[in-house]
């Protein structure tokens, strides 16, 4: 149609994307066929949906714009992100330099919304493990989650970019550094998670506790917070549980976190209950980046491996 323009970025990305989607979906669909039409509707929003046909305008800015701003971005931080990786098993950006400024913050929170008012998310619930190794599932009160995918892309064309441009660019920046954590640029899993205001979090768990008994190679979550309006008293704060102290970092917009996803334990104290509304939700995009090498998940050798007992 002549209202879409791609421009030669955008088309690489969503070449990247049919790439990731025929190693994530395709390939595996003779083990599970049901996969099969999460391919399906991907590949269907991306050859037809690129364009909100009820968006407004301010969301429909050419996604050029988050490229370029995420590409330097990454470049300039990877070896500081790397070397944290190693020597704390997390990073995250400082309050006075976010990883995208809040004009793009602002689309993405846009494009989060839409998908919310067209009920594409649903209860969020994670696993933990006993001590005799019983695997539990737990829900996340007041926590909603949705996974998009290539249906959504006419509404959140830039999540999806986002989304795309990390696994693509990222593992190769941490690879290439003086320390290579082998991780895959050819398959993910994103979540796009939303902690309600008034008083919801979620207790300590961890991202990857079964590993390879669960075919689960998922080694880093990078986790980009989307709430503009954040300030300290909306509360909400990521906790990394660590050795000997417990890391608090508060989602402010446009601060990035990655951490290990098979080792650090982790939780999201409760939102304030004095700050009730849609505003003061808590917005969440995580990217979970898997490794090449099984070998490397629930690494005996690693300091950080006591932490997940």
């Amino acid at each position: 149609p002549k209202s879409v323009e791609l421009s030669l970025p955008s088309l690489r990305t969503e070449l990247f994307l049919l790439k990731s989607i025929f190693h994530r979906f395709v390939i595996p669909q003779a083990v599970n066929p049901m996969l099969a039409m999460h391919a399906t509707s991907f590949l269907r929003g991306l050859l037809i949906n690129r364009v909100p046909k009820h968006a407004p305008s301010s969301m429909k800015l050419s996604t050029s714009t988050l490229l370029p701003l995420l590409s330097t971005s990454l470049t300039s931080l990877s070896s500081e992100i790397s070397e944290s990786l190693h020597s704390k098993g997390y990073w995250h950006t400082p309050d006075s330099n976010p990883l995208l400024p809040l004009s793009e913050i602002n689309l993405l929170r846009s494009e989060s919304l839409l998908l919310r008012s067209r009920n594409r998310f649903e209860q969020s619930y994670s696993e933990s493990i006993t001590s005799s190794g019983r695997v539990t599932r737990f829900d996340k009160p007041g926590v909603y989650a949705c996974e998009p995918d290539g249906a959504d892309y006419g509404a959140a064309p830039n999540l999806l970019t986002y989304m795309s441009h990390l696994i693509r660019e990222f593992p190769g920046l941490l690879n290439e550094g003086p320390r290579s954590y082998q991780i895959s640029n050819e398959a993910f899993n994103a979540k796009l998670a939303v902690t309600s205001s008034g008083g919801s979090g979620y207790p300590k768990h961890i991202d990857n506790p079964r590993g390879l008994a669960a075919g689960d190679t998922r080694k880093l979550t990078c986790i980009l917070y989307l709430n503009p309006s954040y300030v300290p008293s909306h509360l909400g704060l990521l906790h990394l549980h660590l050795h000997e102290s417990t890391i608090s970092i508060s989602p402010s917009p446009g601060r990035f976190v990655c951490f290990w996803s098979d080792l650090i334990p982790h939780s999201v104290e409760k939102t304030s209950e004095e700050y009730v509304g849609e505003e003061y939700d808590r917005y969440a995009i995580t990217v979970w980046m898997p490794t090449v090498d099984g070998r490397n998940i629930h690494d005996p050798e690693s300091p950080f491996i006591d932490l997940k007992v």
